[in-house]
């Protein structure tokens, strides 16, 4: 069993959409995960936690008010039911693949990082209208609240596989790991660029294996409006390399290890050990 944690946006419009779907994929998978909400505690953010059964808990800003991944992710540690955690976006929808893949990655190692790509899945689509004799395209926003009923999965599964779109290699989503190597972090900003990088490149450096699962679980992306902040990001960078040097690298390509539907390959050695689901 895992412990998944994350800090969401407002509930509001898309991103109130996109947020209820990925919690209620979590909550599907089996056996239930513990599931953590880092965020300033506001009355529609209590009522989702209601709602979806989920703890909601505070979680220390930076100076422009944006939440610290780094606060909430020792929180996490702390508070976690679990030993293996999932370092979560709230946007991004799991599916039934993901928990054999991190159990039997368990299986093999006492500590380990799990990280991987992820299928994007555009909510916006292209329609035509004719206004006073011309035809003009136009984006219509997608609010699809998804119902979970039978076939959900194999529904949003084709609608990722259909669109093609798989993220490049240096961005990571999610991370699950069992293990302590993650102390004294630096105060970074959720949804700025590095954080991602730098958890994967501690890993690194404390010899941890990193195992690369993208050809063995399915994590989709539900697109919106990029959120990226120039101050803040370059305020994580200069954090980073403050405490750590300027060489901080870590994606999907620095794994060590790369999981497939009936296989663990190390990257280095090229040994393969089978997977038996």
């Amino acid at each position: 069993m895992i412990t998944i944690f994350t800090i969401p946006r407002p509930f509001t419009g898309h991103f109130g959409v996109i947020q209820r779907n990925a919690i209620q994929s979590w909550l599907l998978l089996e056996p239930m995960p513990q599931v953590l909400l880092f965020e300033k505690p506001t009355p529609p953010l209590r009522r989702m936690a209601r709602l979806f059964g989920v703890e909601l808990l505070n979680v220390d800003c930076n100076p422009f008010g944006t939440p610290l991944i780094t606060d909430a992710l020792q929180q996490a540690q702390e508070l976690a039911a679990h030993d293996i955690l999932c370092m979560a976006n709230a946007d991004n929808i799991y599916l039934s693949d993901m928990l054999p893949a991190v159990e039997f990655v368990a299986s093999q190692f006492k500590q380990f990082l799990i990280i991987g790509q992820r299928w994007n899945l555009s909510m916006t689509m292209e329609l035509e209208t004719t206004v006073m004799g011309r035809r003009w395209q136009i984006h219509q926003q997608i609010t699809e609240i998804l119902e979970f009923q039978e076939g959900w999965e194999d529904y949003i599964r084709q609608r990722a596989l259909a669109q093609d779109d798989m993220e490049h290699v240096g961005a990571v989503d999610y991370l699950i790991w069992r293990g302590d190597f993650y102390q004294d972090l630096p105060p970074l900003a959720v949804g700025q660029k590095g954080y991602d990088s730098l958890l994967v490149w501690l890993a690194n450096q404390a010899e941890i294996p990193v195992i690369d699962v993208t050809r063995a679980v399915m994590v989709i992306h539900q697109d919106h409006p990029a959120t990226f902040s120039t101050q803040e990001t370059s305020l994580n960078d200069w954090l980073i390399t403050r405490q750590y040097g300027p060489d901080v690298r870590g994606g999907i390509s620095h794994s060590s290890y790369r999981l497939f539907l009936d296989r663990l390959e190390d990257r280095v050695t090229g040994e393969v050990i089978p997977w038996e689901k």
